[in-house]
């Protein structure tokens, strides 16, 4: 991280990590596509005799009938799947069939489905007669498919509902993953987020002293290929899976980075290893005549970062700094504790937040009483990619009157989600509620506005400038001056 003390006689850019303020506008799932979680290569599945005769049989919907129910109770709404909603299913239950990844036999199993004559049994849901007759289908041309892998590809296609963005299906081990991810302070994997822009997967962020970050891979670098497999357009949970593997082991990533040559390539060799999500810490004009000024940057939010930002912040204060610039730019969130405990740091009473609930319930979150800062001087920095917890921090410190907020929008991410593990381990991420702030804005697609907008040109990107962090520095340092002596 290249962060510098400012020279007395100019006003240089306070830096962090090359690269990683560039901005990119991508429509993903937070948090649970983004990060490239690591756990080893799944074991392919074989199917059992008994599986393969019961294969199409109306038992089968049992886990696809619980996970129905399972959405209904927890999202407070009926799961109607539409035309389009079965035409994705079955084309996904075709893959995991046929391992076909083209539109031809999706489209062939799909036109058959419309001329199957057969009745579904009484045991079939209504509204997934189709998925039946898919199922016998493929079951027939495809004797040795796994039915595990089936269904659960099914469950895929039908848990992807516009109604809830953040609705997301996960088999077991991505589930076991995600509880580890929210759990623990670090975790093995590249450490990098990606997300889909145009027709190309580009990495948005890159984590700090991870081993994307000690391989020079670069936030809006684009990703071309995986140990030779062109990836340019595969999905991005499809993209996860050929990227992890096992902490020691290597990961060839041929990459474009379209500020240095648009045209251009490069091979990138990553060593996957143990990923740090700490907060990291510095202080500016420590050693100069300007009054010192504390930075601390939350990569993101787990169970620990409440008591990590307490160390952290009573850290910088023994150092007696006069001011602090809070650094949440790509934040994904995280744990909500944390962010409360964040907000509580700073404002002595009062609410850090609220949620509603999808019956129209209000549950109210109190700050911690107990801050060390009530009245440091403090500067907030965001972008297109703080989301969630991070908007919750931002959003109190400005409704509070507690911080200036410096960058450009946020991502809009103002809901909350459950995990609902279901009976086979396999687990759904649904939305119970949303989140407002102090003042009543809700979060949700409407995220943050800075007071102070800034957004980042090309000529930051390319001389390494970070226009925002050097502007809240100043105003800090401006602010915390003492007057000219008459």
């Amino acid at each position: 991280m290249n962060l510098y003390h400012p020279e007395p006689e100019r006003r240089p850019e306070p830096r962090p990590n090359p690269g990683r303020a560039l901005s990119f506008t991508v429509g993903v799932t937070l948090l649970l596509t983004f990060i490239i979680l690591v756990a080893g290569a799944r074991e392919t599945f074989v199917a059992s005799d008994a599986e393969r005769v019961s294969f199409g049989g109306p038992g089968n919907f049992g886990i696809l009938t619980e996970a129905m129910r399972v959405f209904e109770e927890t999202a407070g709404v009926p799961l109607r799947p539409d035309q389009d909603d079965i035409d994705r299913t079955i084309y996904f239950m075709t893959i995991a069939a046929s391992g076909e990844r083209g539109f031809n036999t999706a489209e062939r199993i799909l036109s058959e489905v419309e001329n199957f004559d057969e009745e579904a049994p009484s045991g079939v849901p209504d509204g997934l007669e189709d998925i039946w007759r898919a199922m016998q289908i493929l079951e027939r041309e495809y004797p040795d498919a796994s039915l595990e892998e089936v269904t659960e590809a099914a469950r895929r296609g039908l848990f992807v509902r516009g109604e809830d963005p953040a609705l997301t299906f996960l088999d077991s081990g991505q589930y076991e993953d995600a509880q580890e991810f929210f759990a623990e302070s670090s975790y093995e994997g590249i450490g990098a987020r990606v997300g889909r822009t145009d027709d190309i997967n580009v990495i948005s962020n890159v984590f700090i002293g991870g081993p994307a970050e000690a391989a020079g891979l670069l936030a809006g670098d684009g990703i071309v290929s995986v140990d030779g497999e062109d990836v340019t357009g595969m999905p991005v949970d499809e993209l996860v899976e050929i990227v992890k593997g096992e902490s020691g082991t290597e990961v060839v990533l041929e990459i474009r980075r379209p500020w240095d040559d648009p045209d251009s390539q490069m091979s990138v060799t990553v060593m996957r290893g143990v990923v740090p999500t700490s907060i990291e810490t510095r202080i500016f004009g420590e050693d100069t005549d300007r009054p010192p000024i504390g930075y601390i940057r939350v990569e993101r939010f787990h169970r620990e970062t409440g008591d990590d930002f307490e160390e952290a912040l009573g850290t910088l204060l023994a150092r007696d700094i006069e001011g602090l610039i809070l650094d949440v730019r790509y934040n994904p969130g995280g744990s909500l504790s944390g962010a409360v405990s964040i907000i509580g740091e700073f404002v002595p009473e009062g609410l850090a937040m609220y949620e509603m609930t999808r019956e129209g319930r209000r549950i109210e979150w109190e700050v911690d009483e107990d801050g060390q800062a009530y009245e440091l001087p403090l500067a907030v920095l965001v972008n297109g990619f703080s989301a969630s917890a991070s908007e919750v921090v931002a959003g109190a410190l400005q409704d509070h009157g507690r911080a200036t907020v410096y960058g450009t929008q946020t991502f809009g991410k103002g809901s909350v989600q459950a995990f609902q593990e279901l009976s086979d381990g396999s687990a759904l991420y649904v939305t119970v509620s949303r989140w407002h702030t102090p003042s009543g804005r809700q979060i949700q697609d409407t995220g943050i506005i800075p007071n102070v907008l800034i957004v980042p040109t090309l000529g930051d990107y390319l001389n390494d400038r970070d226009p925002s962090l050097s502007t809240a520095y100043w105003d800090l340092v401006d602010e915390l001056a003492p007057a000219p002596a008459v």
